[in-house]
């Protein structure tokens, strides 16, 4: 019996793990207004990709996406369309793989729009901007102290949770 247990325990980790090698990038978070809102995502090849989604507040009530084939002629990458939102709520989303179920080690959450025009004033937003980031590579840095550094700039502007991040320059990144 140990042994059947063990079994199946195994074949069930490793489709875990390997529906999350076909998790190339994301999932992120692209526009999101107050009735609709986009997921973008990438894999590492062919799979059909679905986002579940549901009202924090009413988890049993879930939406799904269409879902849409990720292809190598667009990078294995997709715009998933969420259209079935409500104003001011927050949503939990998934990602499926095939119909699988992508764990990831973070919560997928946003909020949709209030409804504010003609009744109160506009919103708040922060906009982040940076620009001209460099990251060492020490193998392949010139001798002494190096040009760049790390990824702080990174961790500063996340830590500010802005709504809008403007990139204004390059990044450098030599391997």
């Amino acid at each position: 019996m140990k042994k059947v247990l063990f079994t199946l325990f195994f074949f069930q980790f490793v489709a875990l793990f390997s529906q999350n090698n076909l998790l190339q990038s994301g999932p992120m978070v692209g526009y999101c207004e107050m009735k609709e809102a986009m997921i973008w995502v990438q894999s590492t090849k062919e799979v059909g990709v679905r986002i579940d989604y549901f009202d924090i507040n009413n988890p049993k009530e879930i939406f799904s996406s269409a879902t849409q084939k990720s292809e190598s002629s667009n990078g294995f990458t997709n715009h998933i369309v969420l259209n079935k939102l409500q104003p001011s709520k927050q949503y939990h989303y998934d990602v499926f793989f095939d119909g699988k179920k992508i764990e990831l080690p973070y919560e997928t959450t946003f909020s949709s729009k209030k409804i504010w025009l003609f009744r109160e004033n506009a919103p708040d937003f922060t906009v982040a901007f940076g620009s001209c980031n460099y990251i060492n590579e020490v193998a392949l840095d010139r001798p002494g102290k190096g040009y760049g550094s790390g990824y702080q700039i990174f961790e500063s502007i996340s830590t500010k949770k802005p709504n809008i991040m403007i990139w204004g320059g390059r990044q450098h990144l030599f391997t």
